[in-house]
């Protein structure tokens, strides 16, 4: 089946919204047997959308338009698809009431513009929106063409993906096909994509079910599979053969499977399996490494606490650095950042503590060049390490990605020790 995503907004055009919908429902749909051969975005405009659908339907099996389902006089994609379909809209019953029952619980008038959202296409099946208000629409024509229409917000379209779409395209494709596909990702941190790439080169030349793809990302490499059966175990069974291989040879690089699971996840997993809890302390990254914790669902359970001491007077304020540690050896150096993780796993009586000091750039400070950066750890139990490490010629936001990642690291080394 072939896949032609098309997202609708001039906003898109013009650079002021990304879209970074289209690569996470490529994603997706690749981890269940479905390629995306074509990305078109157009604006808010009828004809050109039209022409676009057009152009998508000479090609395409799978066509999915994002985008233009709201409220307003711009928000056109479903009666433009219609129009294309040669059908009608129809309102959903279920969902005018949601709509009635949201502005009467906000004390507010329904205008006619806000009704629009309770539209499908006639003929086809209304996709429900849980965390909206507009209809998505599944339309399959007589020759097993199929059009979905989405809605714009990232959160609503992944809600709706996720718990609507992605079912139906699995059934037409087991009813058409007869397979079923099944995608793990592994994921490895420092290891480079050209270096993981040569140790698993032969198993990928090997493979064509599961087939293989690596993605990198900074610190980070994500290896797919995706493999295809008649069954879900059996496709299961043959990305878990392929994943022994691969882990045989590069374990000590991993830090967990699925495709969200992240380098902060991995050290949440491991405070919670250790019944040990963290404190931060931050200087050049801001608060960086303590969001980046604190997004992870149950953080709450193991993160007890973080300091931002961005300048000299904070690190001995808040932390209670020695100013005489500062004197004699800088703000960029090993003897500050153990005190600052001593002191901050002190002050938060936690089981371990982690800080980072440095320059993130764009120029040399106090003639320590940019992207040389400090970093401690510290337990309870009279463990401290510090290193220096040098991240040179990226820019300054860069440098502070990369040094949490780092930072992250230490905690993951200190358990896998």
């Amino acid at each position: 089946m072939k896949a032609e995503i098309i997202a609708v907004g001039t906003e898109l055009l013009t650079g002021y919204v990304v879209n970074t919908n289209g690569a996470w429902l490529a994603q997706v749909l690749m981890d269940i047997g479905i390629a995306t051969y074509y990305q078109e975005t157009v604006g808010d405009n009828a004809q050109r959308m039209k022409d676009t659908l057009s152009l998508a339907s000479s090609r395409s099996d799978l066509i999915i338009m994002m985008g233009g389902l709201g409220p307003t006089r711009d928000d056109i994609s479903k009666e433009v698809m219609a129009d294309f379909l040669q059908t009608e809209l129809k309102v959903d019953a279920n969902q005018l009431s949601r709509i009635e029952d949201y502005f009467e619980r906000g004390h507010r008038k329904v205008s006619k513009h806000d009704y629009q959202q309770a539209w499908y296409i006639e003929g086809g099946q209304a996709l429900p929106n849980d965390v909206g208000l507009a209809l998505g629409s599944f339309y399959e024509t007589e020759n097993n063409q199929i059009f979905v229409l989405l809605p714009g917000p990232p959160f609503e379209m992944k809600a709706m993906v996720t718990q609507y779409l992605i079912p139906l395209l699995q059934a037409k494709h087991a009813e058409n096909h007869g397979q079923v596909f099944d995608s793990d990702y592994l994921n490895f941190f420092g290891i480079g994509e050209a270096s993981l790439a040569d140790a698993i080169d032969d198993i990928v030349m090997d493979q064509s079910n599961p087939t293989i793809a690596m993605y990198s990302k900074p610190k980070l490499v994500t290896v797919r599979l995706t493999a295809a059966a008649e069954t879900l175990e059996e496709a299961q069974a043959l990305n878990q053969k392929v994943q022994d291989q691969i882990l045989d040879r590069l374990n000590p690089y991993f830090i967990g499977q699925g495709q969200d699971y992240s380098l902060a996840q991995n050290v949440v997993d491991q405070l919670k399996k250790h019944k040990q809890s963290l404190a931060v302390a931050e200087s050049l990254t801001g608060g960086l490494i303590a969001e980046t914790l604190t997004q992870i669902p149950g953080a709450s359970q193991v993160i007890k606490g973080a300091f931002v001491v961005y300048q000299v007077e904070a690190k001995e304020n808040i932390l209670g650095i020695d100013a005489e540690t500062i004197t004699q050896y800088t703000v960029y150096s090993h003897e500050l950042v153990k005190d600052m993780a001593l002191k901050s796993l002190q002050k938060c009586v936690s089981d371990l503590a982690i800080a980072v000091s440095g320059v993130a750039g764009p120029g040399p400070d106090q003639g320590v060049e940019a992207g040389t950066v400090y970093l401690a750890i510290a337990d309870g139990k009279g463990y401290l390490e510090s290193k220096c490490i040098h991240i040179d010629h990226k820019p300054r936001q860069t440098v502070r990605e990369i040094t949490c990642l780092e930072a992250l690291n230490l905690v993951r080394e200190y358990y896998t020790k």
